[in-house]
């Protein structure tokens, strides 16, 4: 059945809106879609003017406090750091988000003008994705009030993560060749679950380059805060460096050469070598073991259009990882030149 008659309905309850509505991006939890508002309907060159989302209850179970925690990052951010995130739009009722009859939730942001990054970026944008990450930690380091709520238990935890795979294959187990391989690529890495687990301060958790606004080589707006919590600084740069710092399907050490510049530069926090060079391969080897789990699950995490994707999406993520750590001597050198 397709969602497109009930986020009409949602849009028009919830914020009076009516107009045209489009598929937006390629991510793997919400439903998103372009509002194209009134006149904007004419035209296949105009911008939308609002993006609606629906939040996926499989994975965010209580999306009131999801909705707690996205409000209070962007009222923080708009205060602190203005245009570091899109606007959110309250519904008629004042209001952070609308629930519809089938107890979906559904939110409304400003469309930012700009380009999503979908393809390798240039070192100048490279630069720009980790300075504008870093801003934004560094902007949400004085958050007051209580902590925000963990919306994810064990987001991001490397240890966690590699218990419940192991949890899983002690009661399914699994004669499939490419899972034995992947079983053996995480093998290595294990190690890698006693490092960086120590919270630093609030991190934007989702750092992938499709997650930015650039206009020309800047990036100009950080989007999805759906993942904003406690946790280690260096979580963010390594998502950011293992989703972005590839040239033609390979690891690029100018690409994380000039991450870690932006990173230093962008950052008022307290940034270090080790960690630098650590994070991009604990993210790639703790999306393997995610990726794997989900598999092993029946794909009840990230979206999928055939079986077997996430399998194919575990074994490049630890492919990847083990390419990193090859070239652990040469980005330690970057990373030192960089905090210079």
């Amino acid at each position: 059945m397709s969602v497109l008659p009930v986020a009409h309905s949602a849009l028009s309850e919830g914020w009076s809106i009516a107009g045209r509505l489009a598929p937006l991006g390629a991510g793997l939890i919400n439903d998103t879609f372009a509002v194209y508002e009134g006149a904007d309907t004419q035209g296949p060159d105009k911008p939308p003017r609002w993006v609606l989302q629906r939040i996926n209850r499989d994975v965010f179970a209580d999306p009131a406090t999801l909705m707690d925690n996205v409000s209070r990052t962007v009222r923080h951010l708009a205060a602190r750091a203005p245009s570091l995130v899109p606007e959110l739009r309250a519904t008629r009722d004042a209001r952070d988000y609308v629930m519809d009859p089938g107890d979906s939730v559904w939110r409304l942001w400003a469309h930012v003008s700009g380009e999503i990054a979908t393809e390798a970026l240039s070192e100048a944008r490279a630069r720009s994705a980790a300075a504008i990450f870093a801003r934004f930690q560094s902007a949400m380091a004085d958050l007051p009030g209580e902590r925000l709520a963990e919306v994810i238990p064990g987001f991001m935890r490397l240890p966690d993560y590699l218990q419940a795979l192991d949890r899983l294959l002690e009661r399914a187990g699994s004669t499939d060749p490419e899972v034995s391989q992947a079983l053996q690529q995480i093998y290595p890495h294990r190690w890698l679950a006693k490092e960086l687990q120590v919270a630093t301060g609030y991190i934007h958790g989702d750092c992938k380059v499709n997650n930015l606004v650039f206009r020309g080589d800047e990036a100009c707006c950080v989007l999805d805060l759906d993942t904003v919590m406690y946790g280690h600084w260096a979580w963010d740069f390594g998502d950011l460096v293992r989703s972005g710092a590839n040239a033609r399907g390979r690891f690029s050490p100018a690409l994380f050469e000039a991450m870690a510049q932006g990173f230093v530069a962008g950052s008022s926090l307290s940034v270090d070598a080790a960690s630098l060079v650590l994070a991009p391969r604990y993210v790639a080897v703790m999306l393997g073991v995610r990726f794997l789990t989900d598999h092993l699950a029946g794909d009840v995490y990230f979206r999928v259009s055939r079986r077997g994707e996430n399998l194919q999406r575990s074994l490049e993520q630890l492919a990847l990882a083990t390419e990193m750590a090859s070239l652990e001597d040469r980005m330690g050198q970057m990373a030192d030149a960089a905090l210079r």
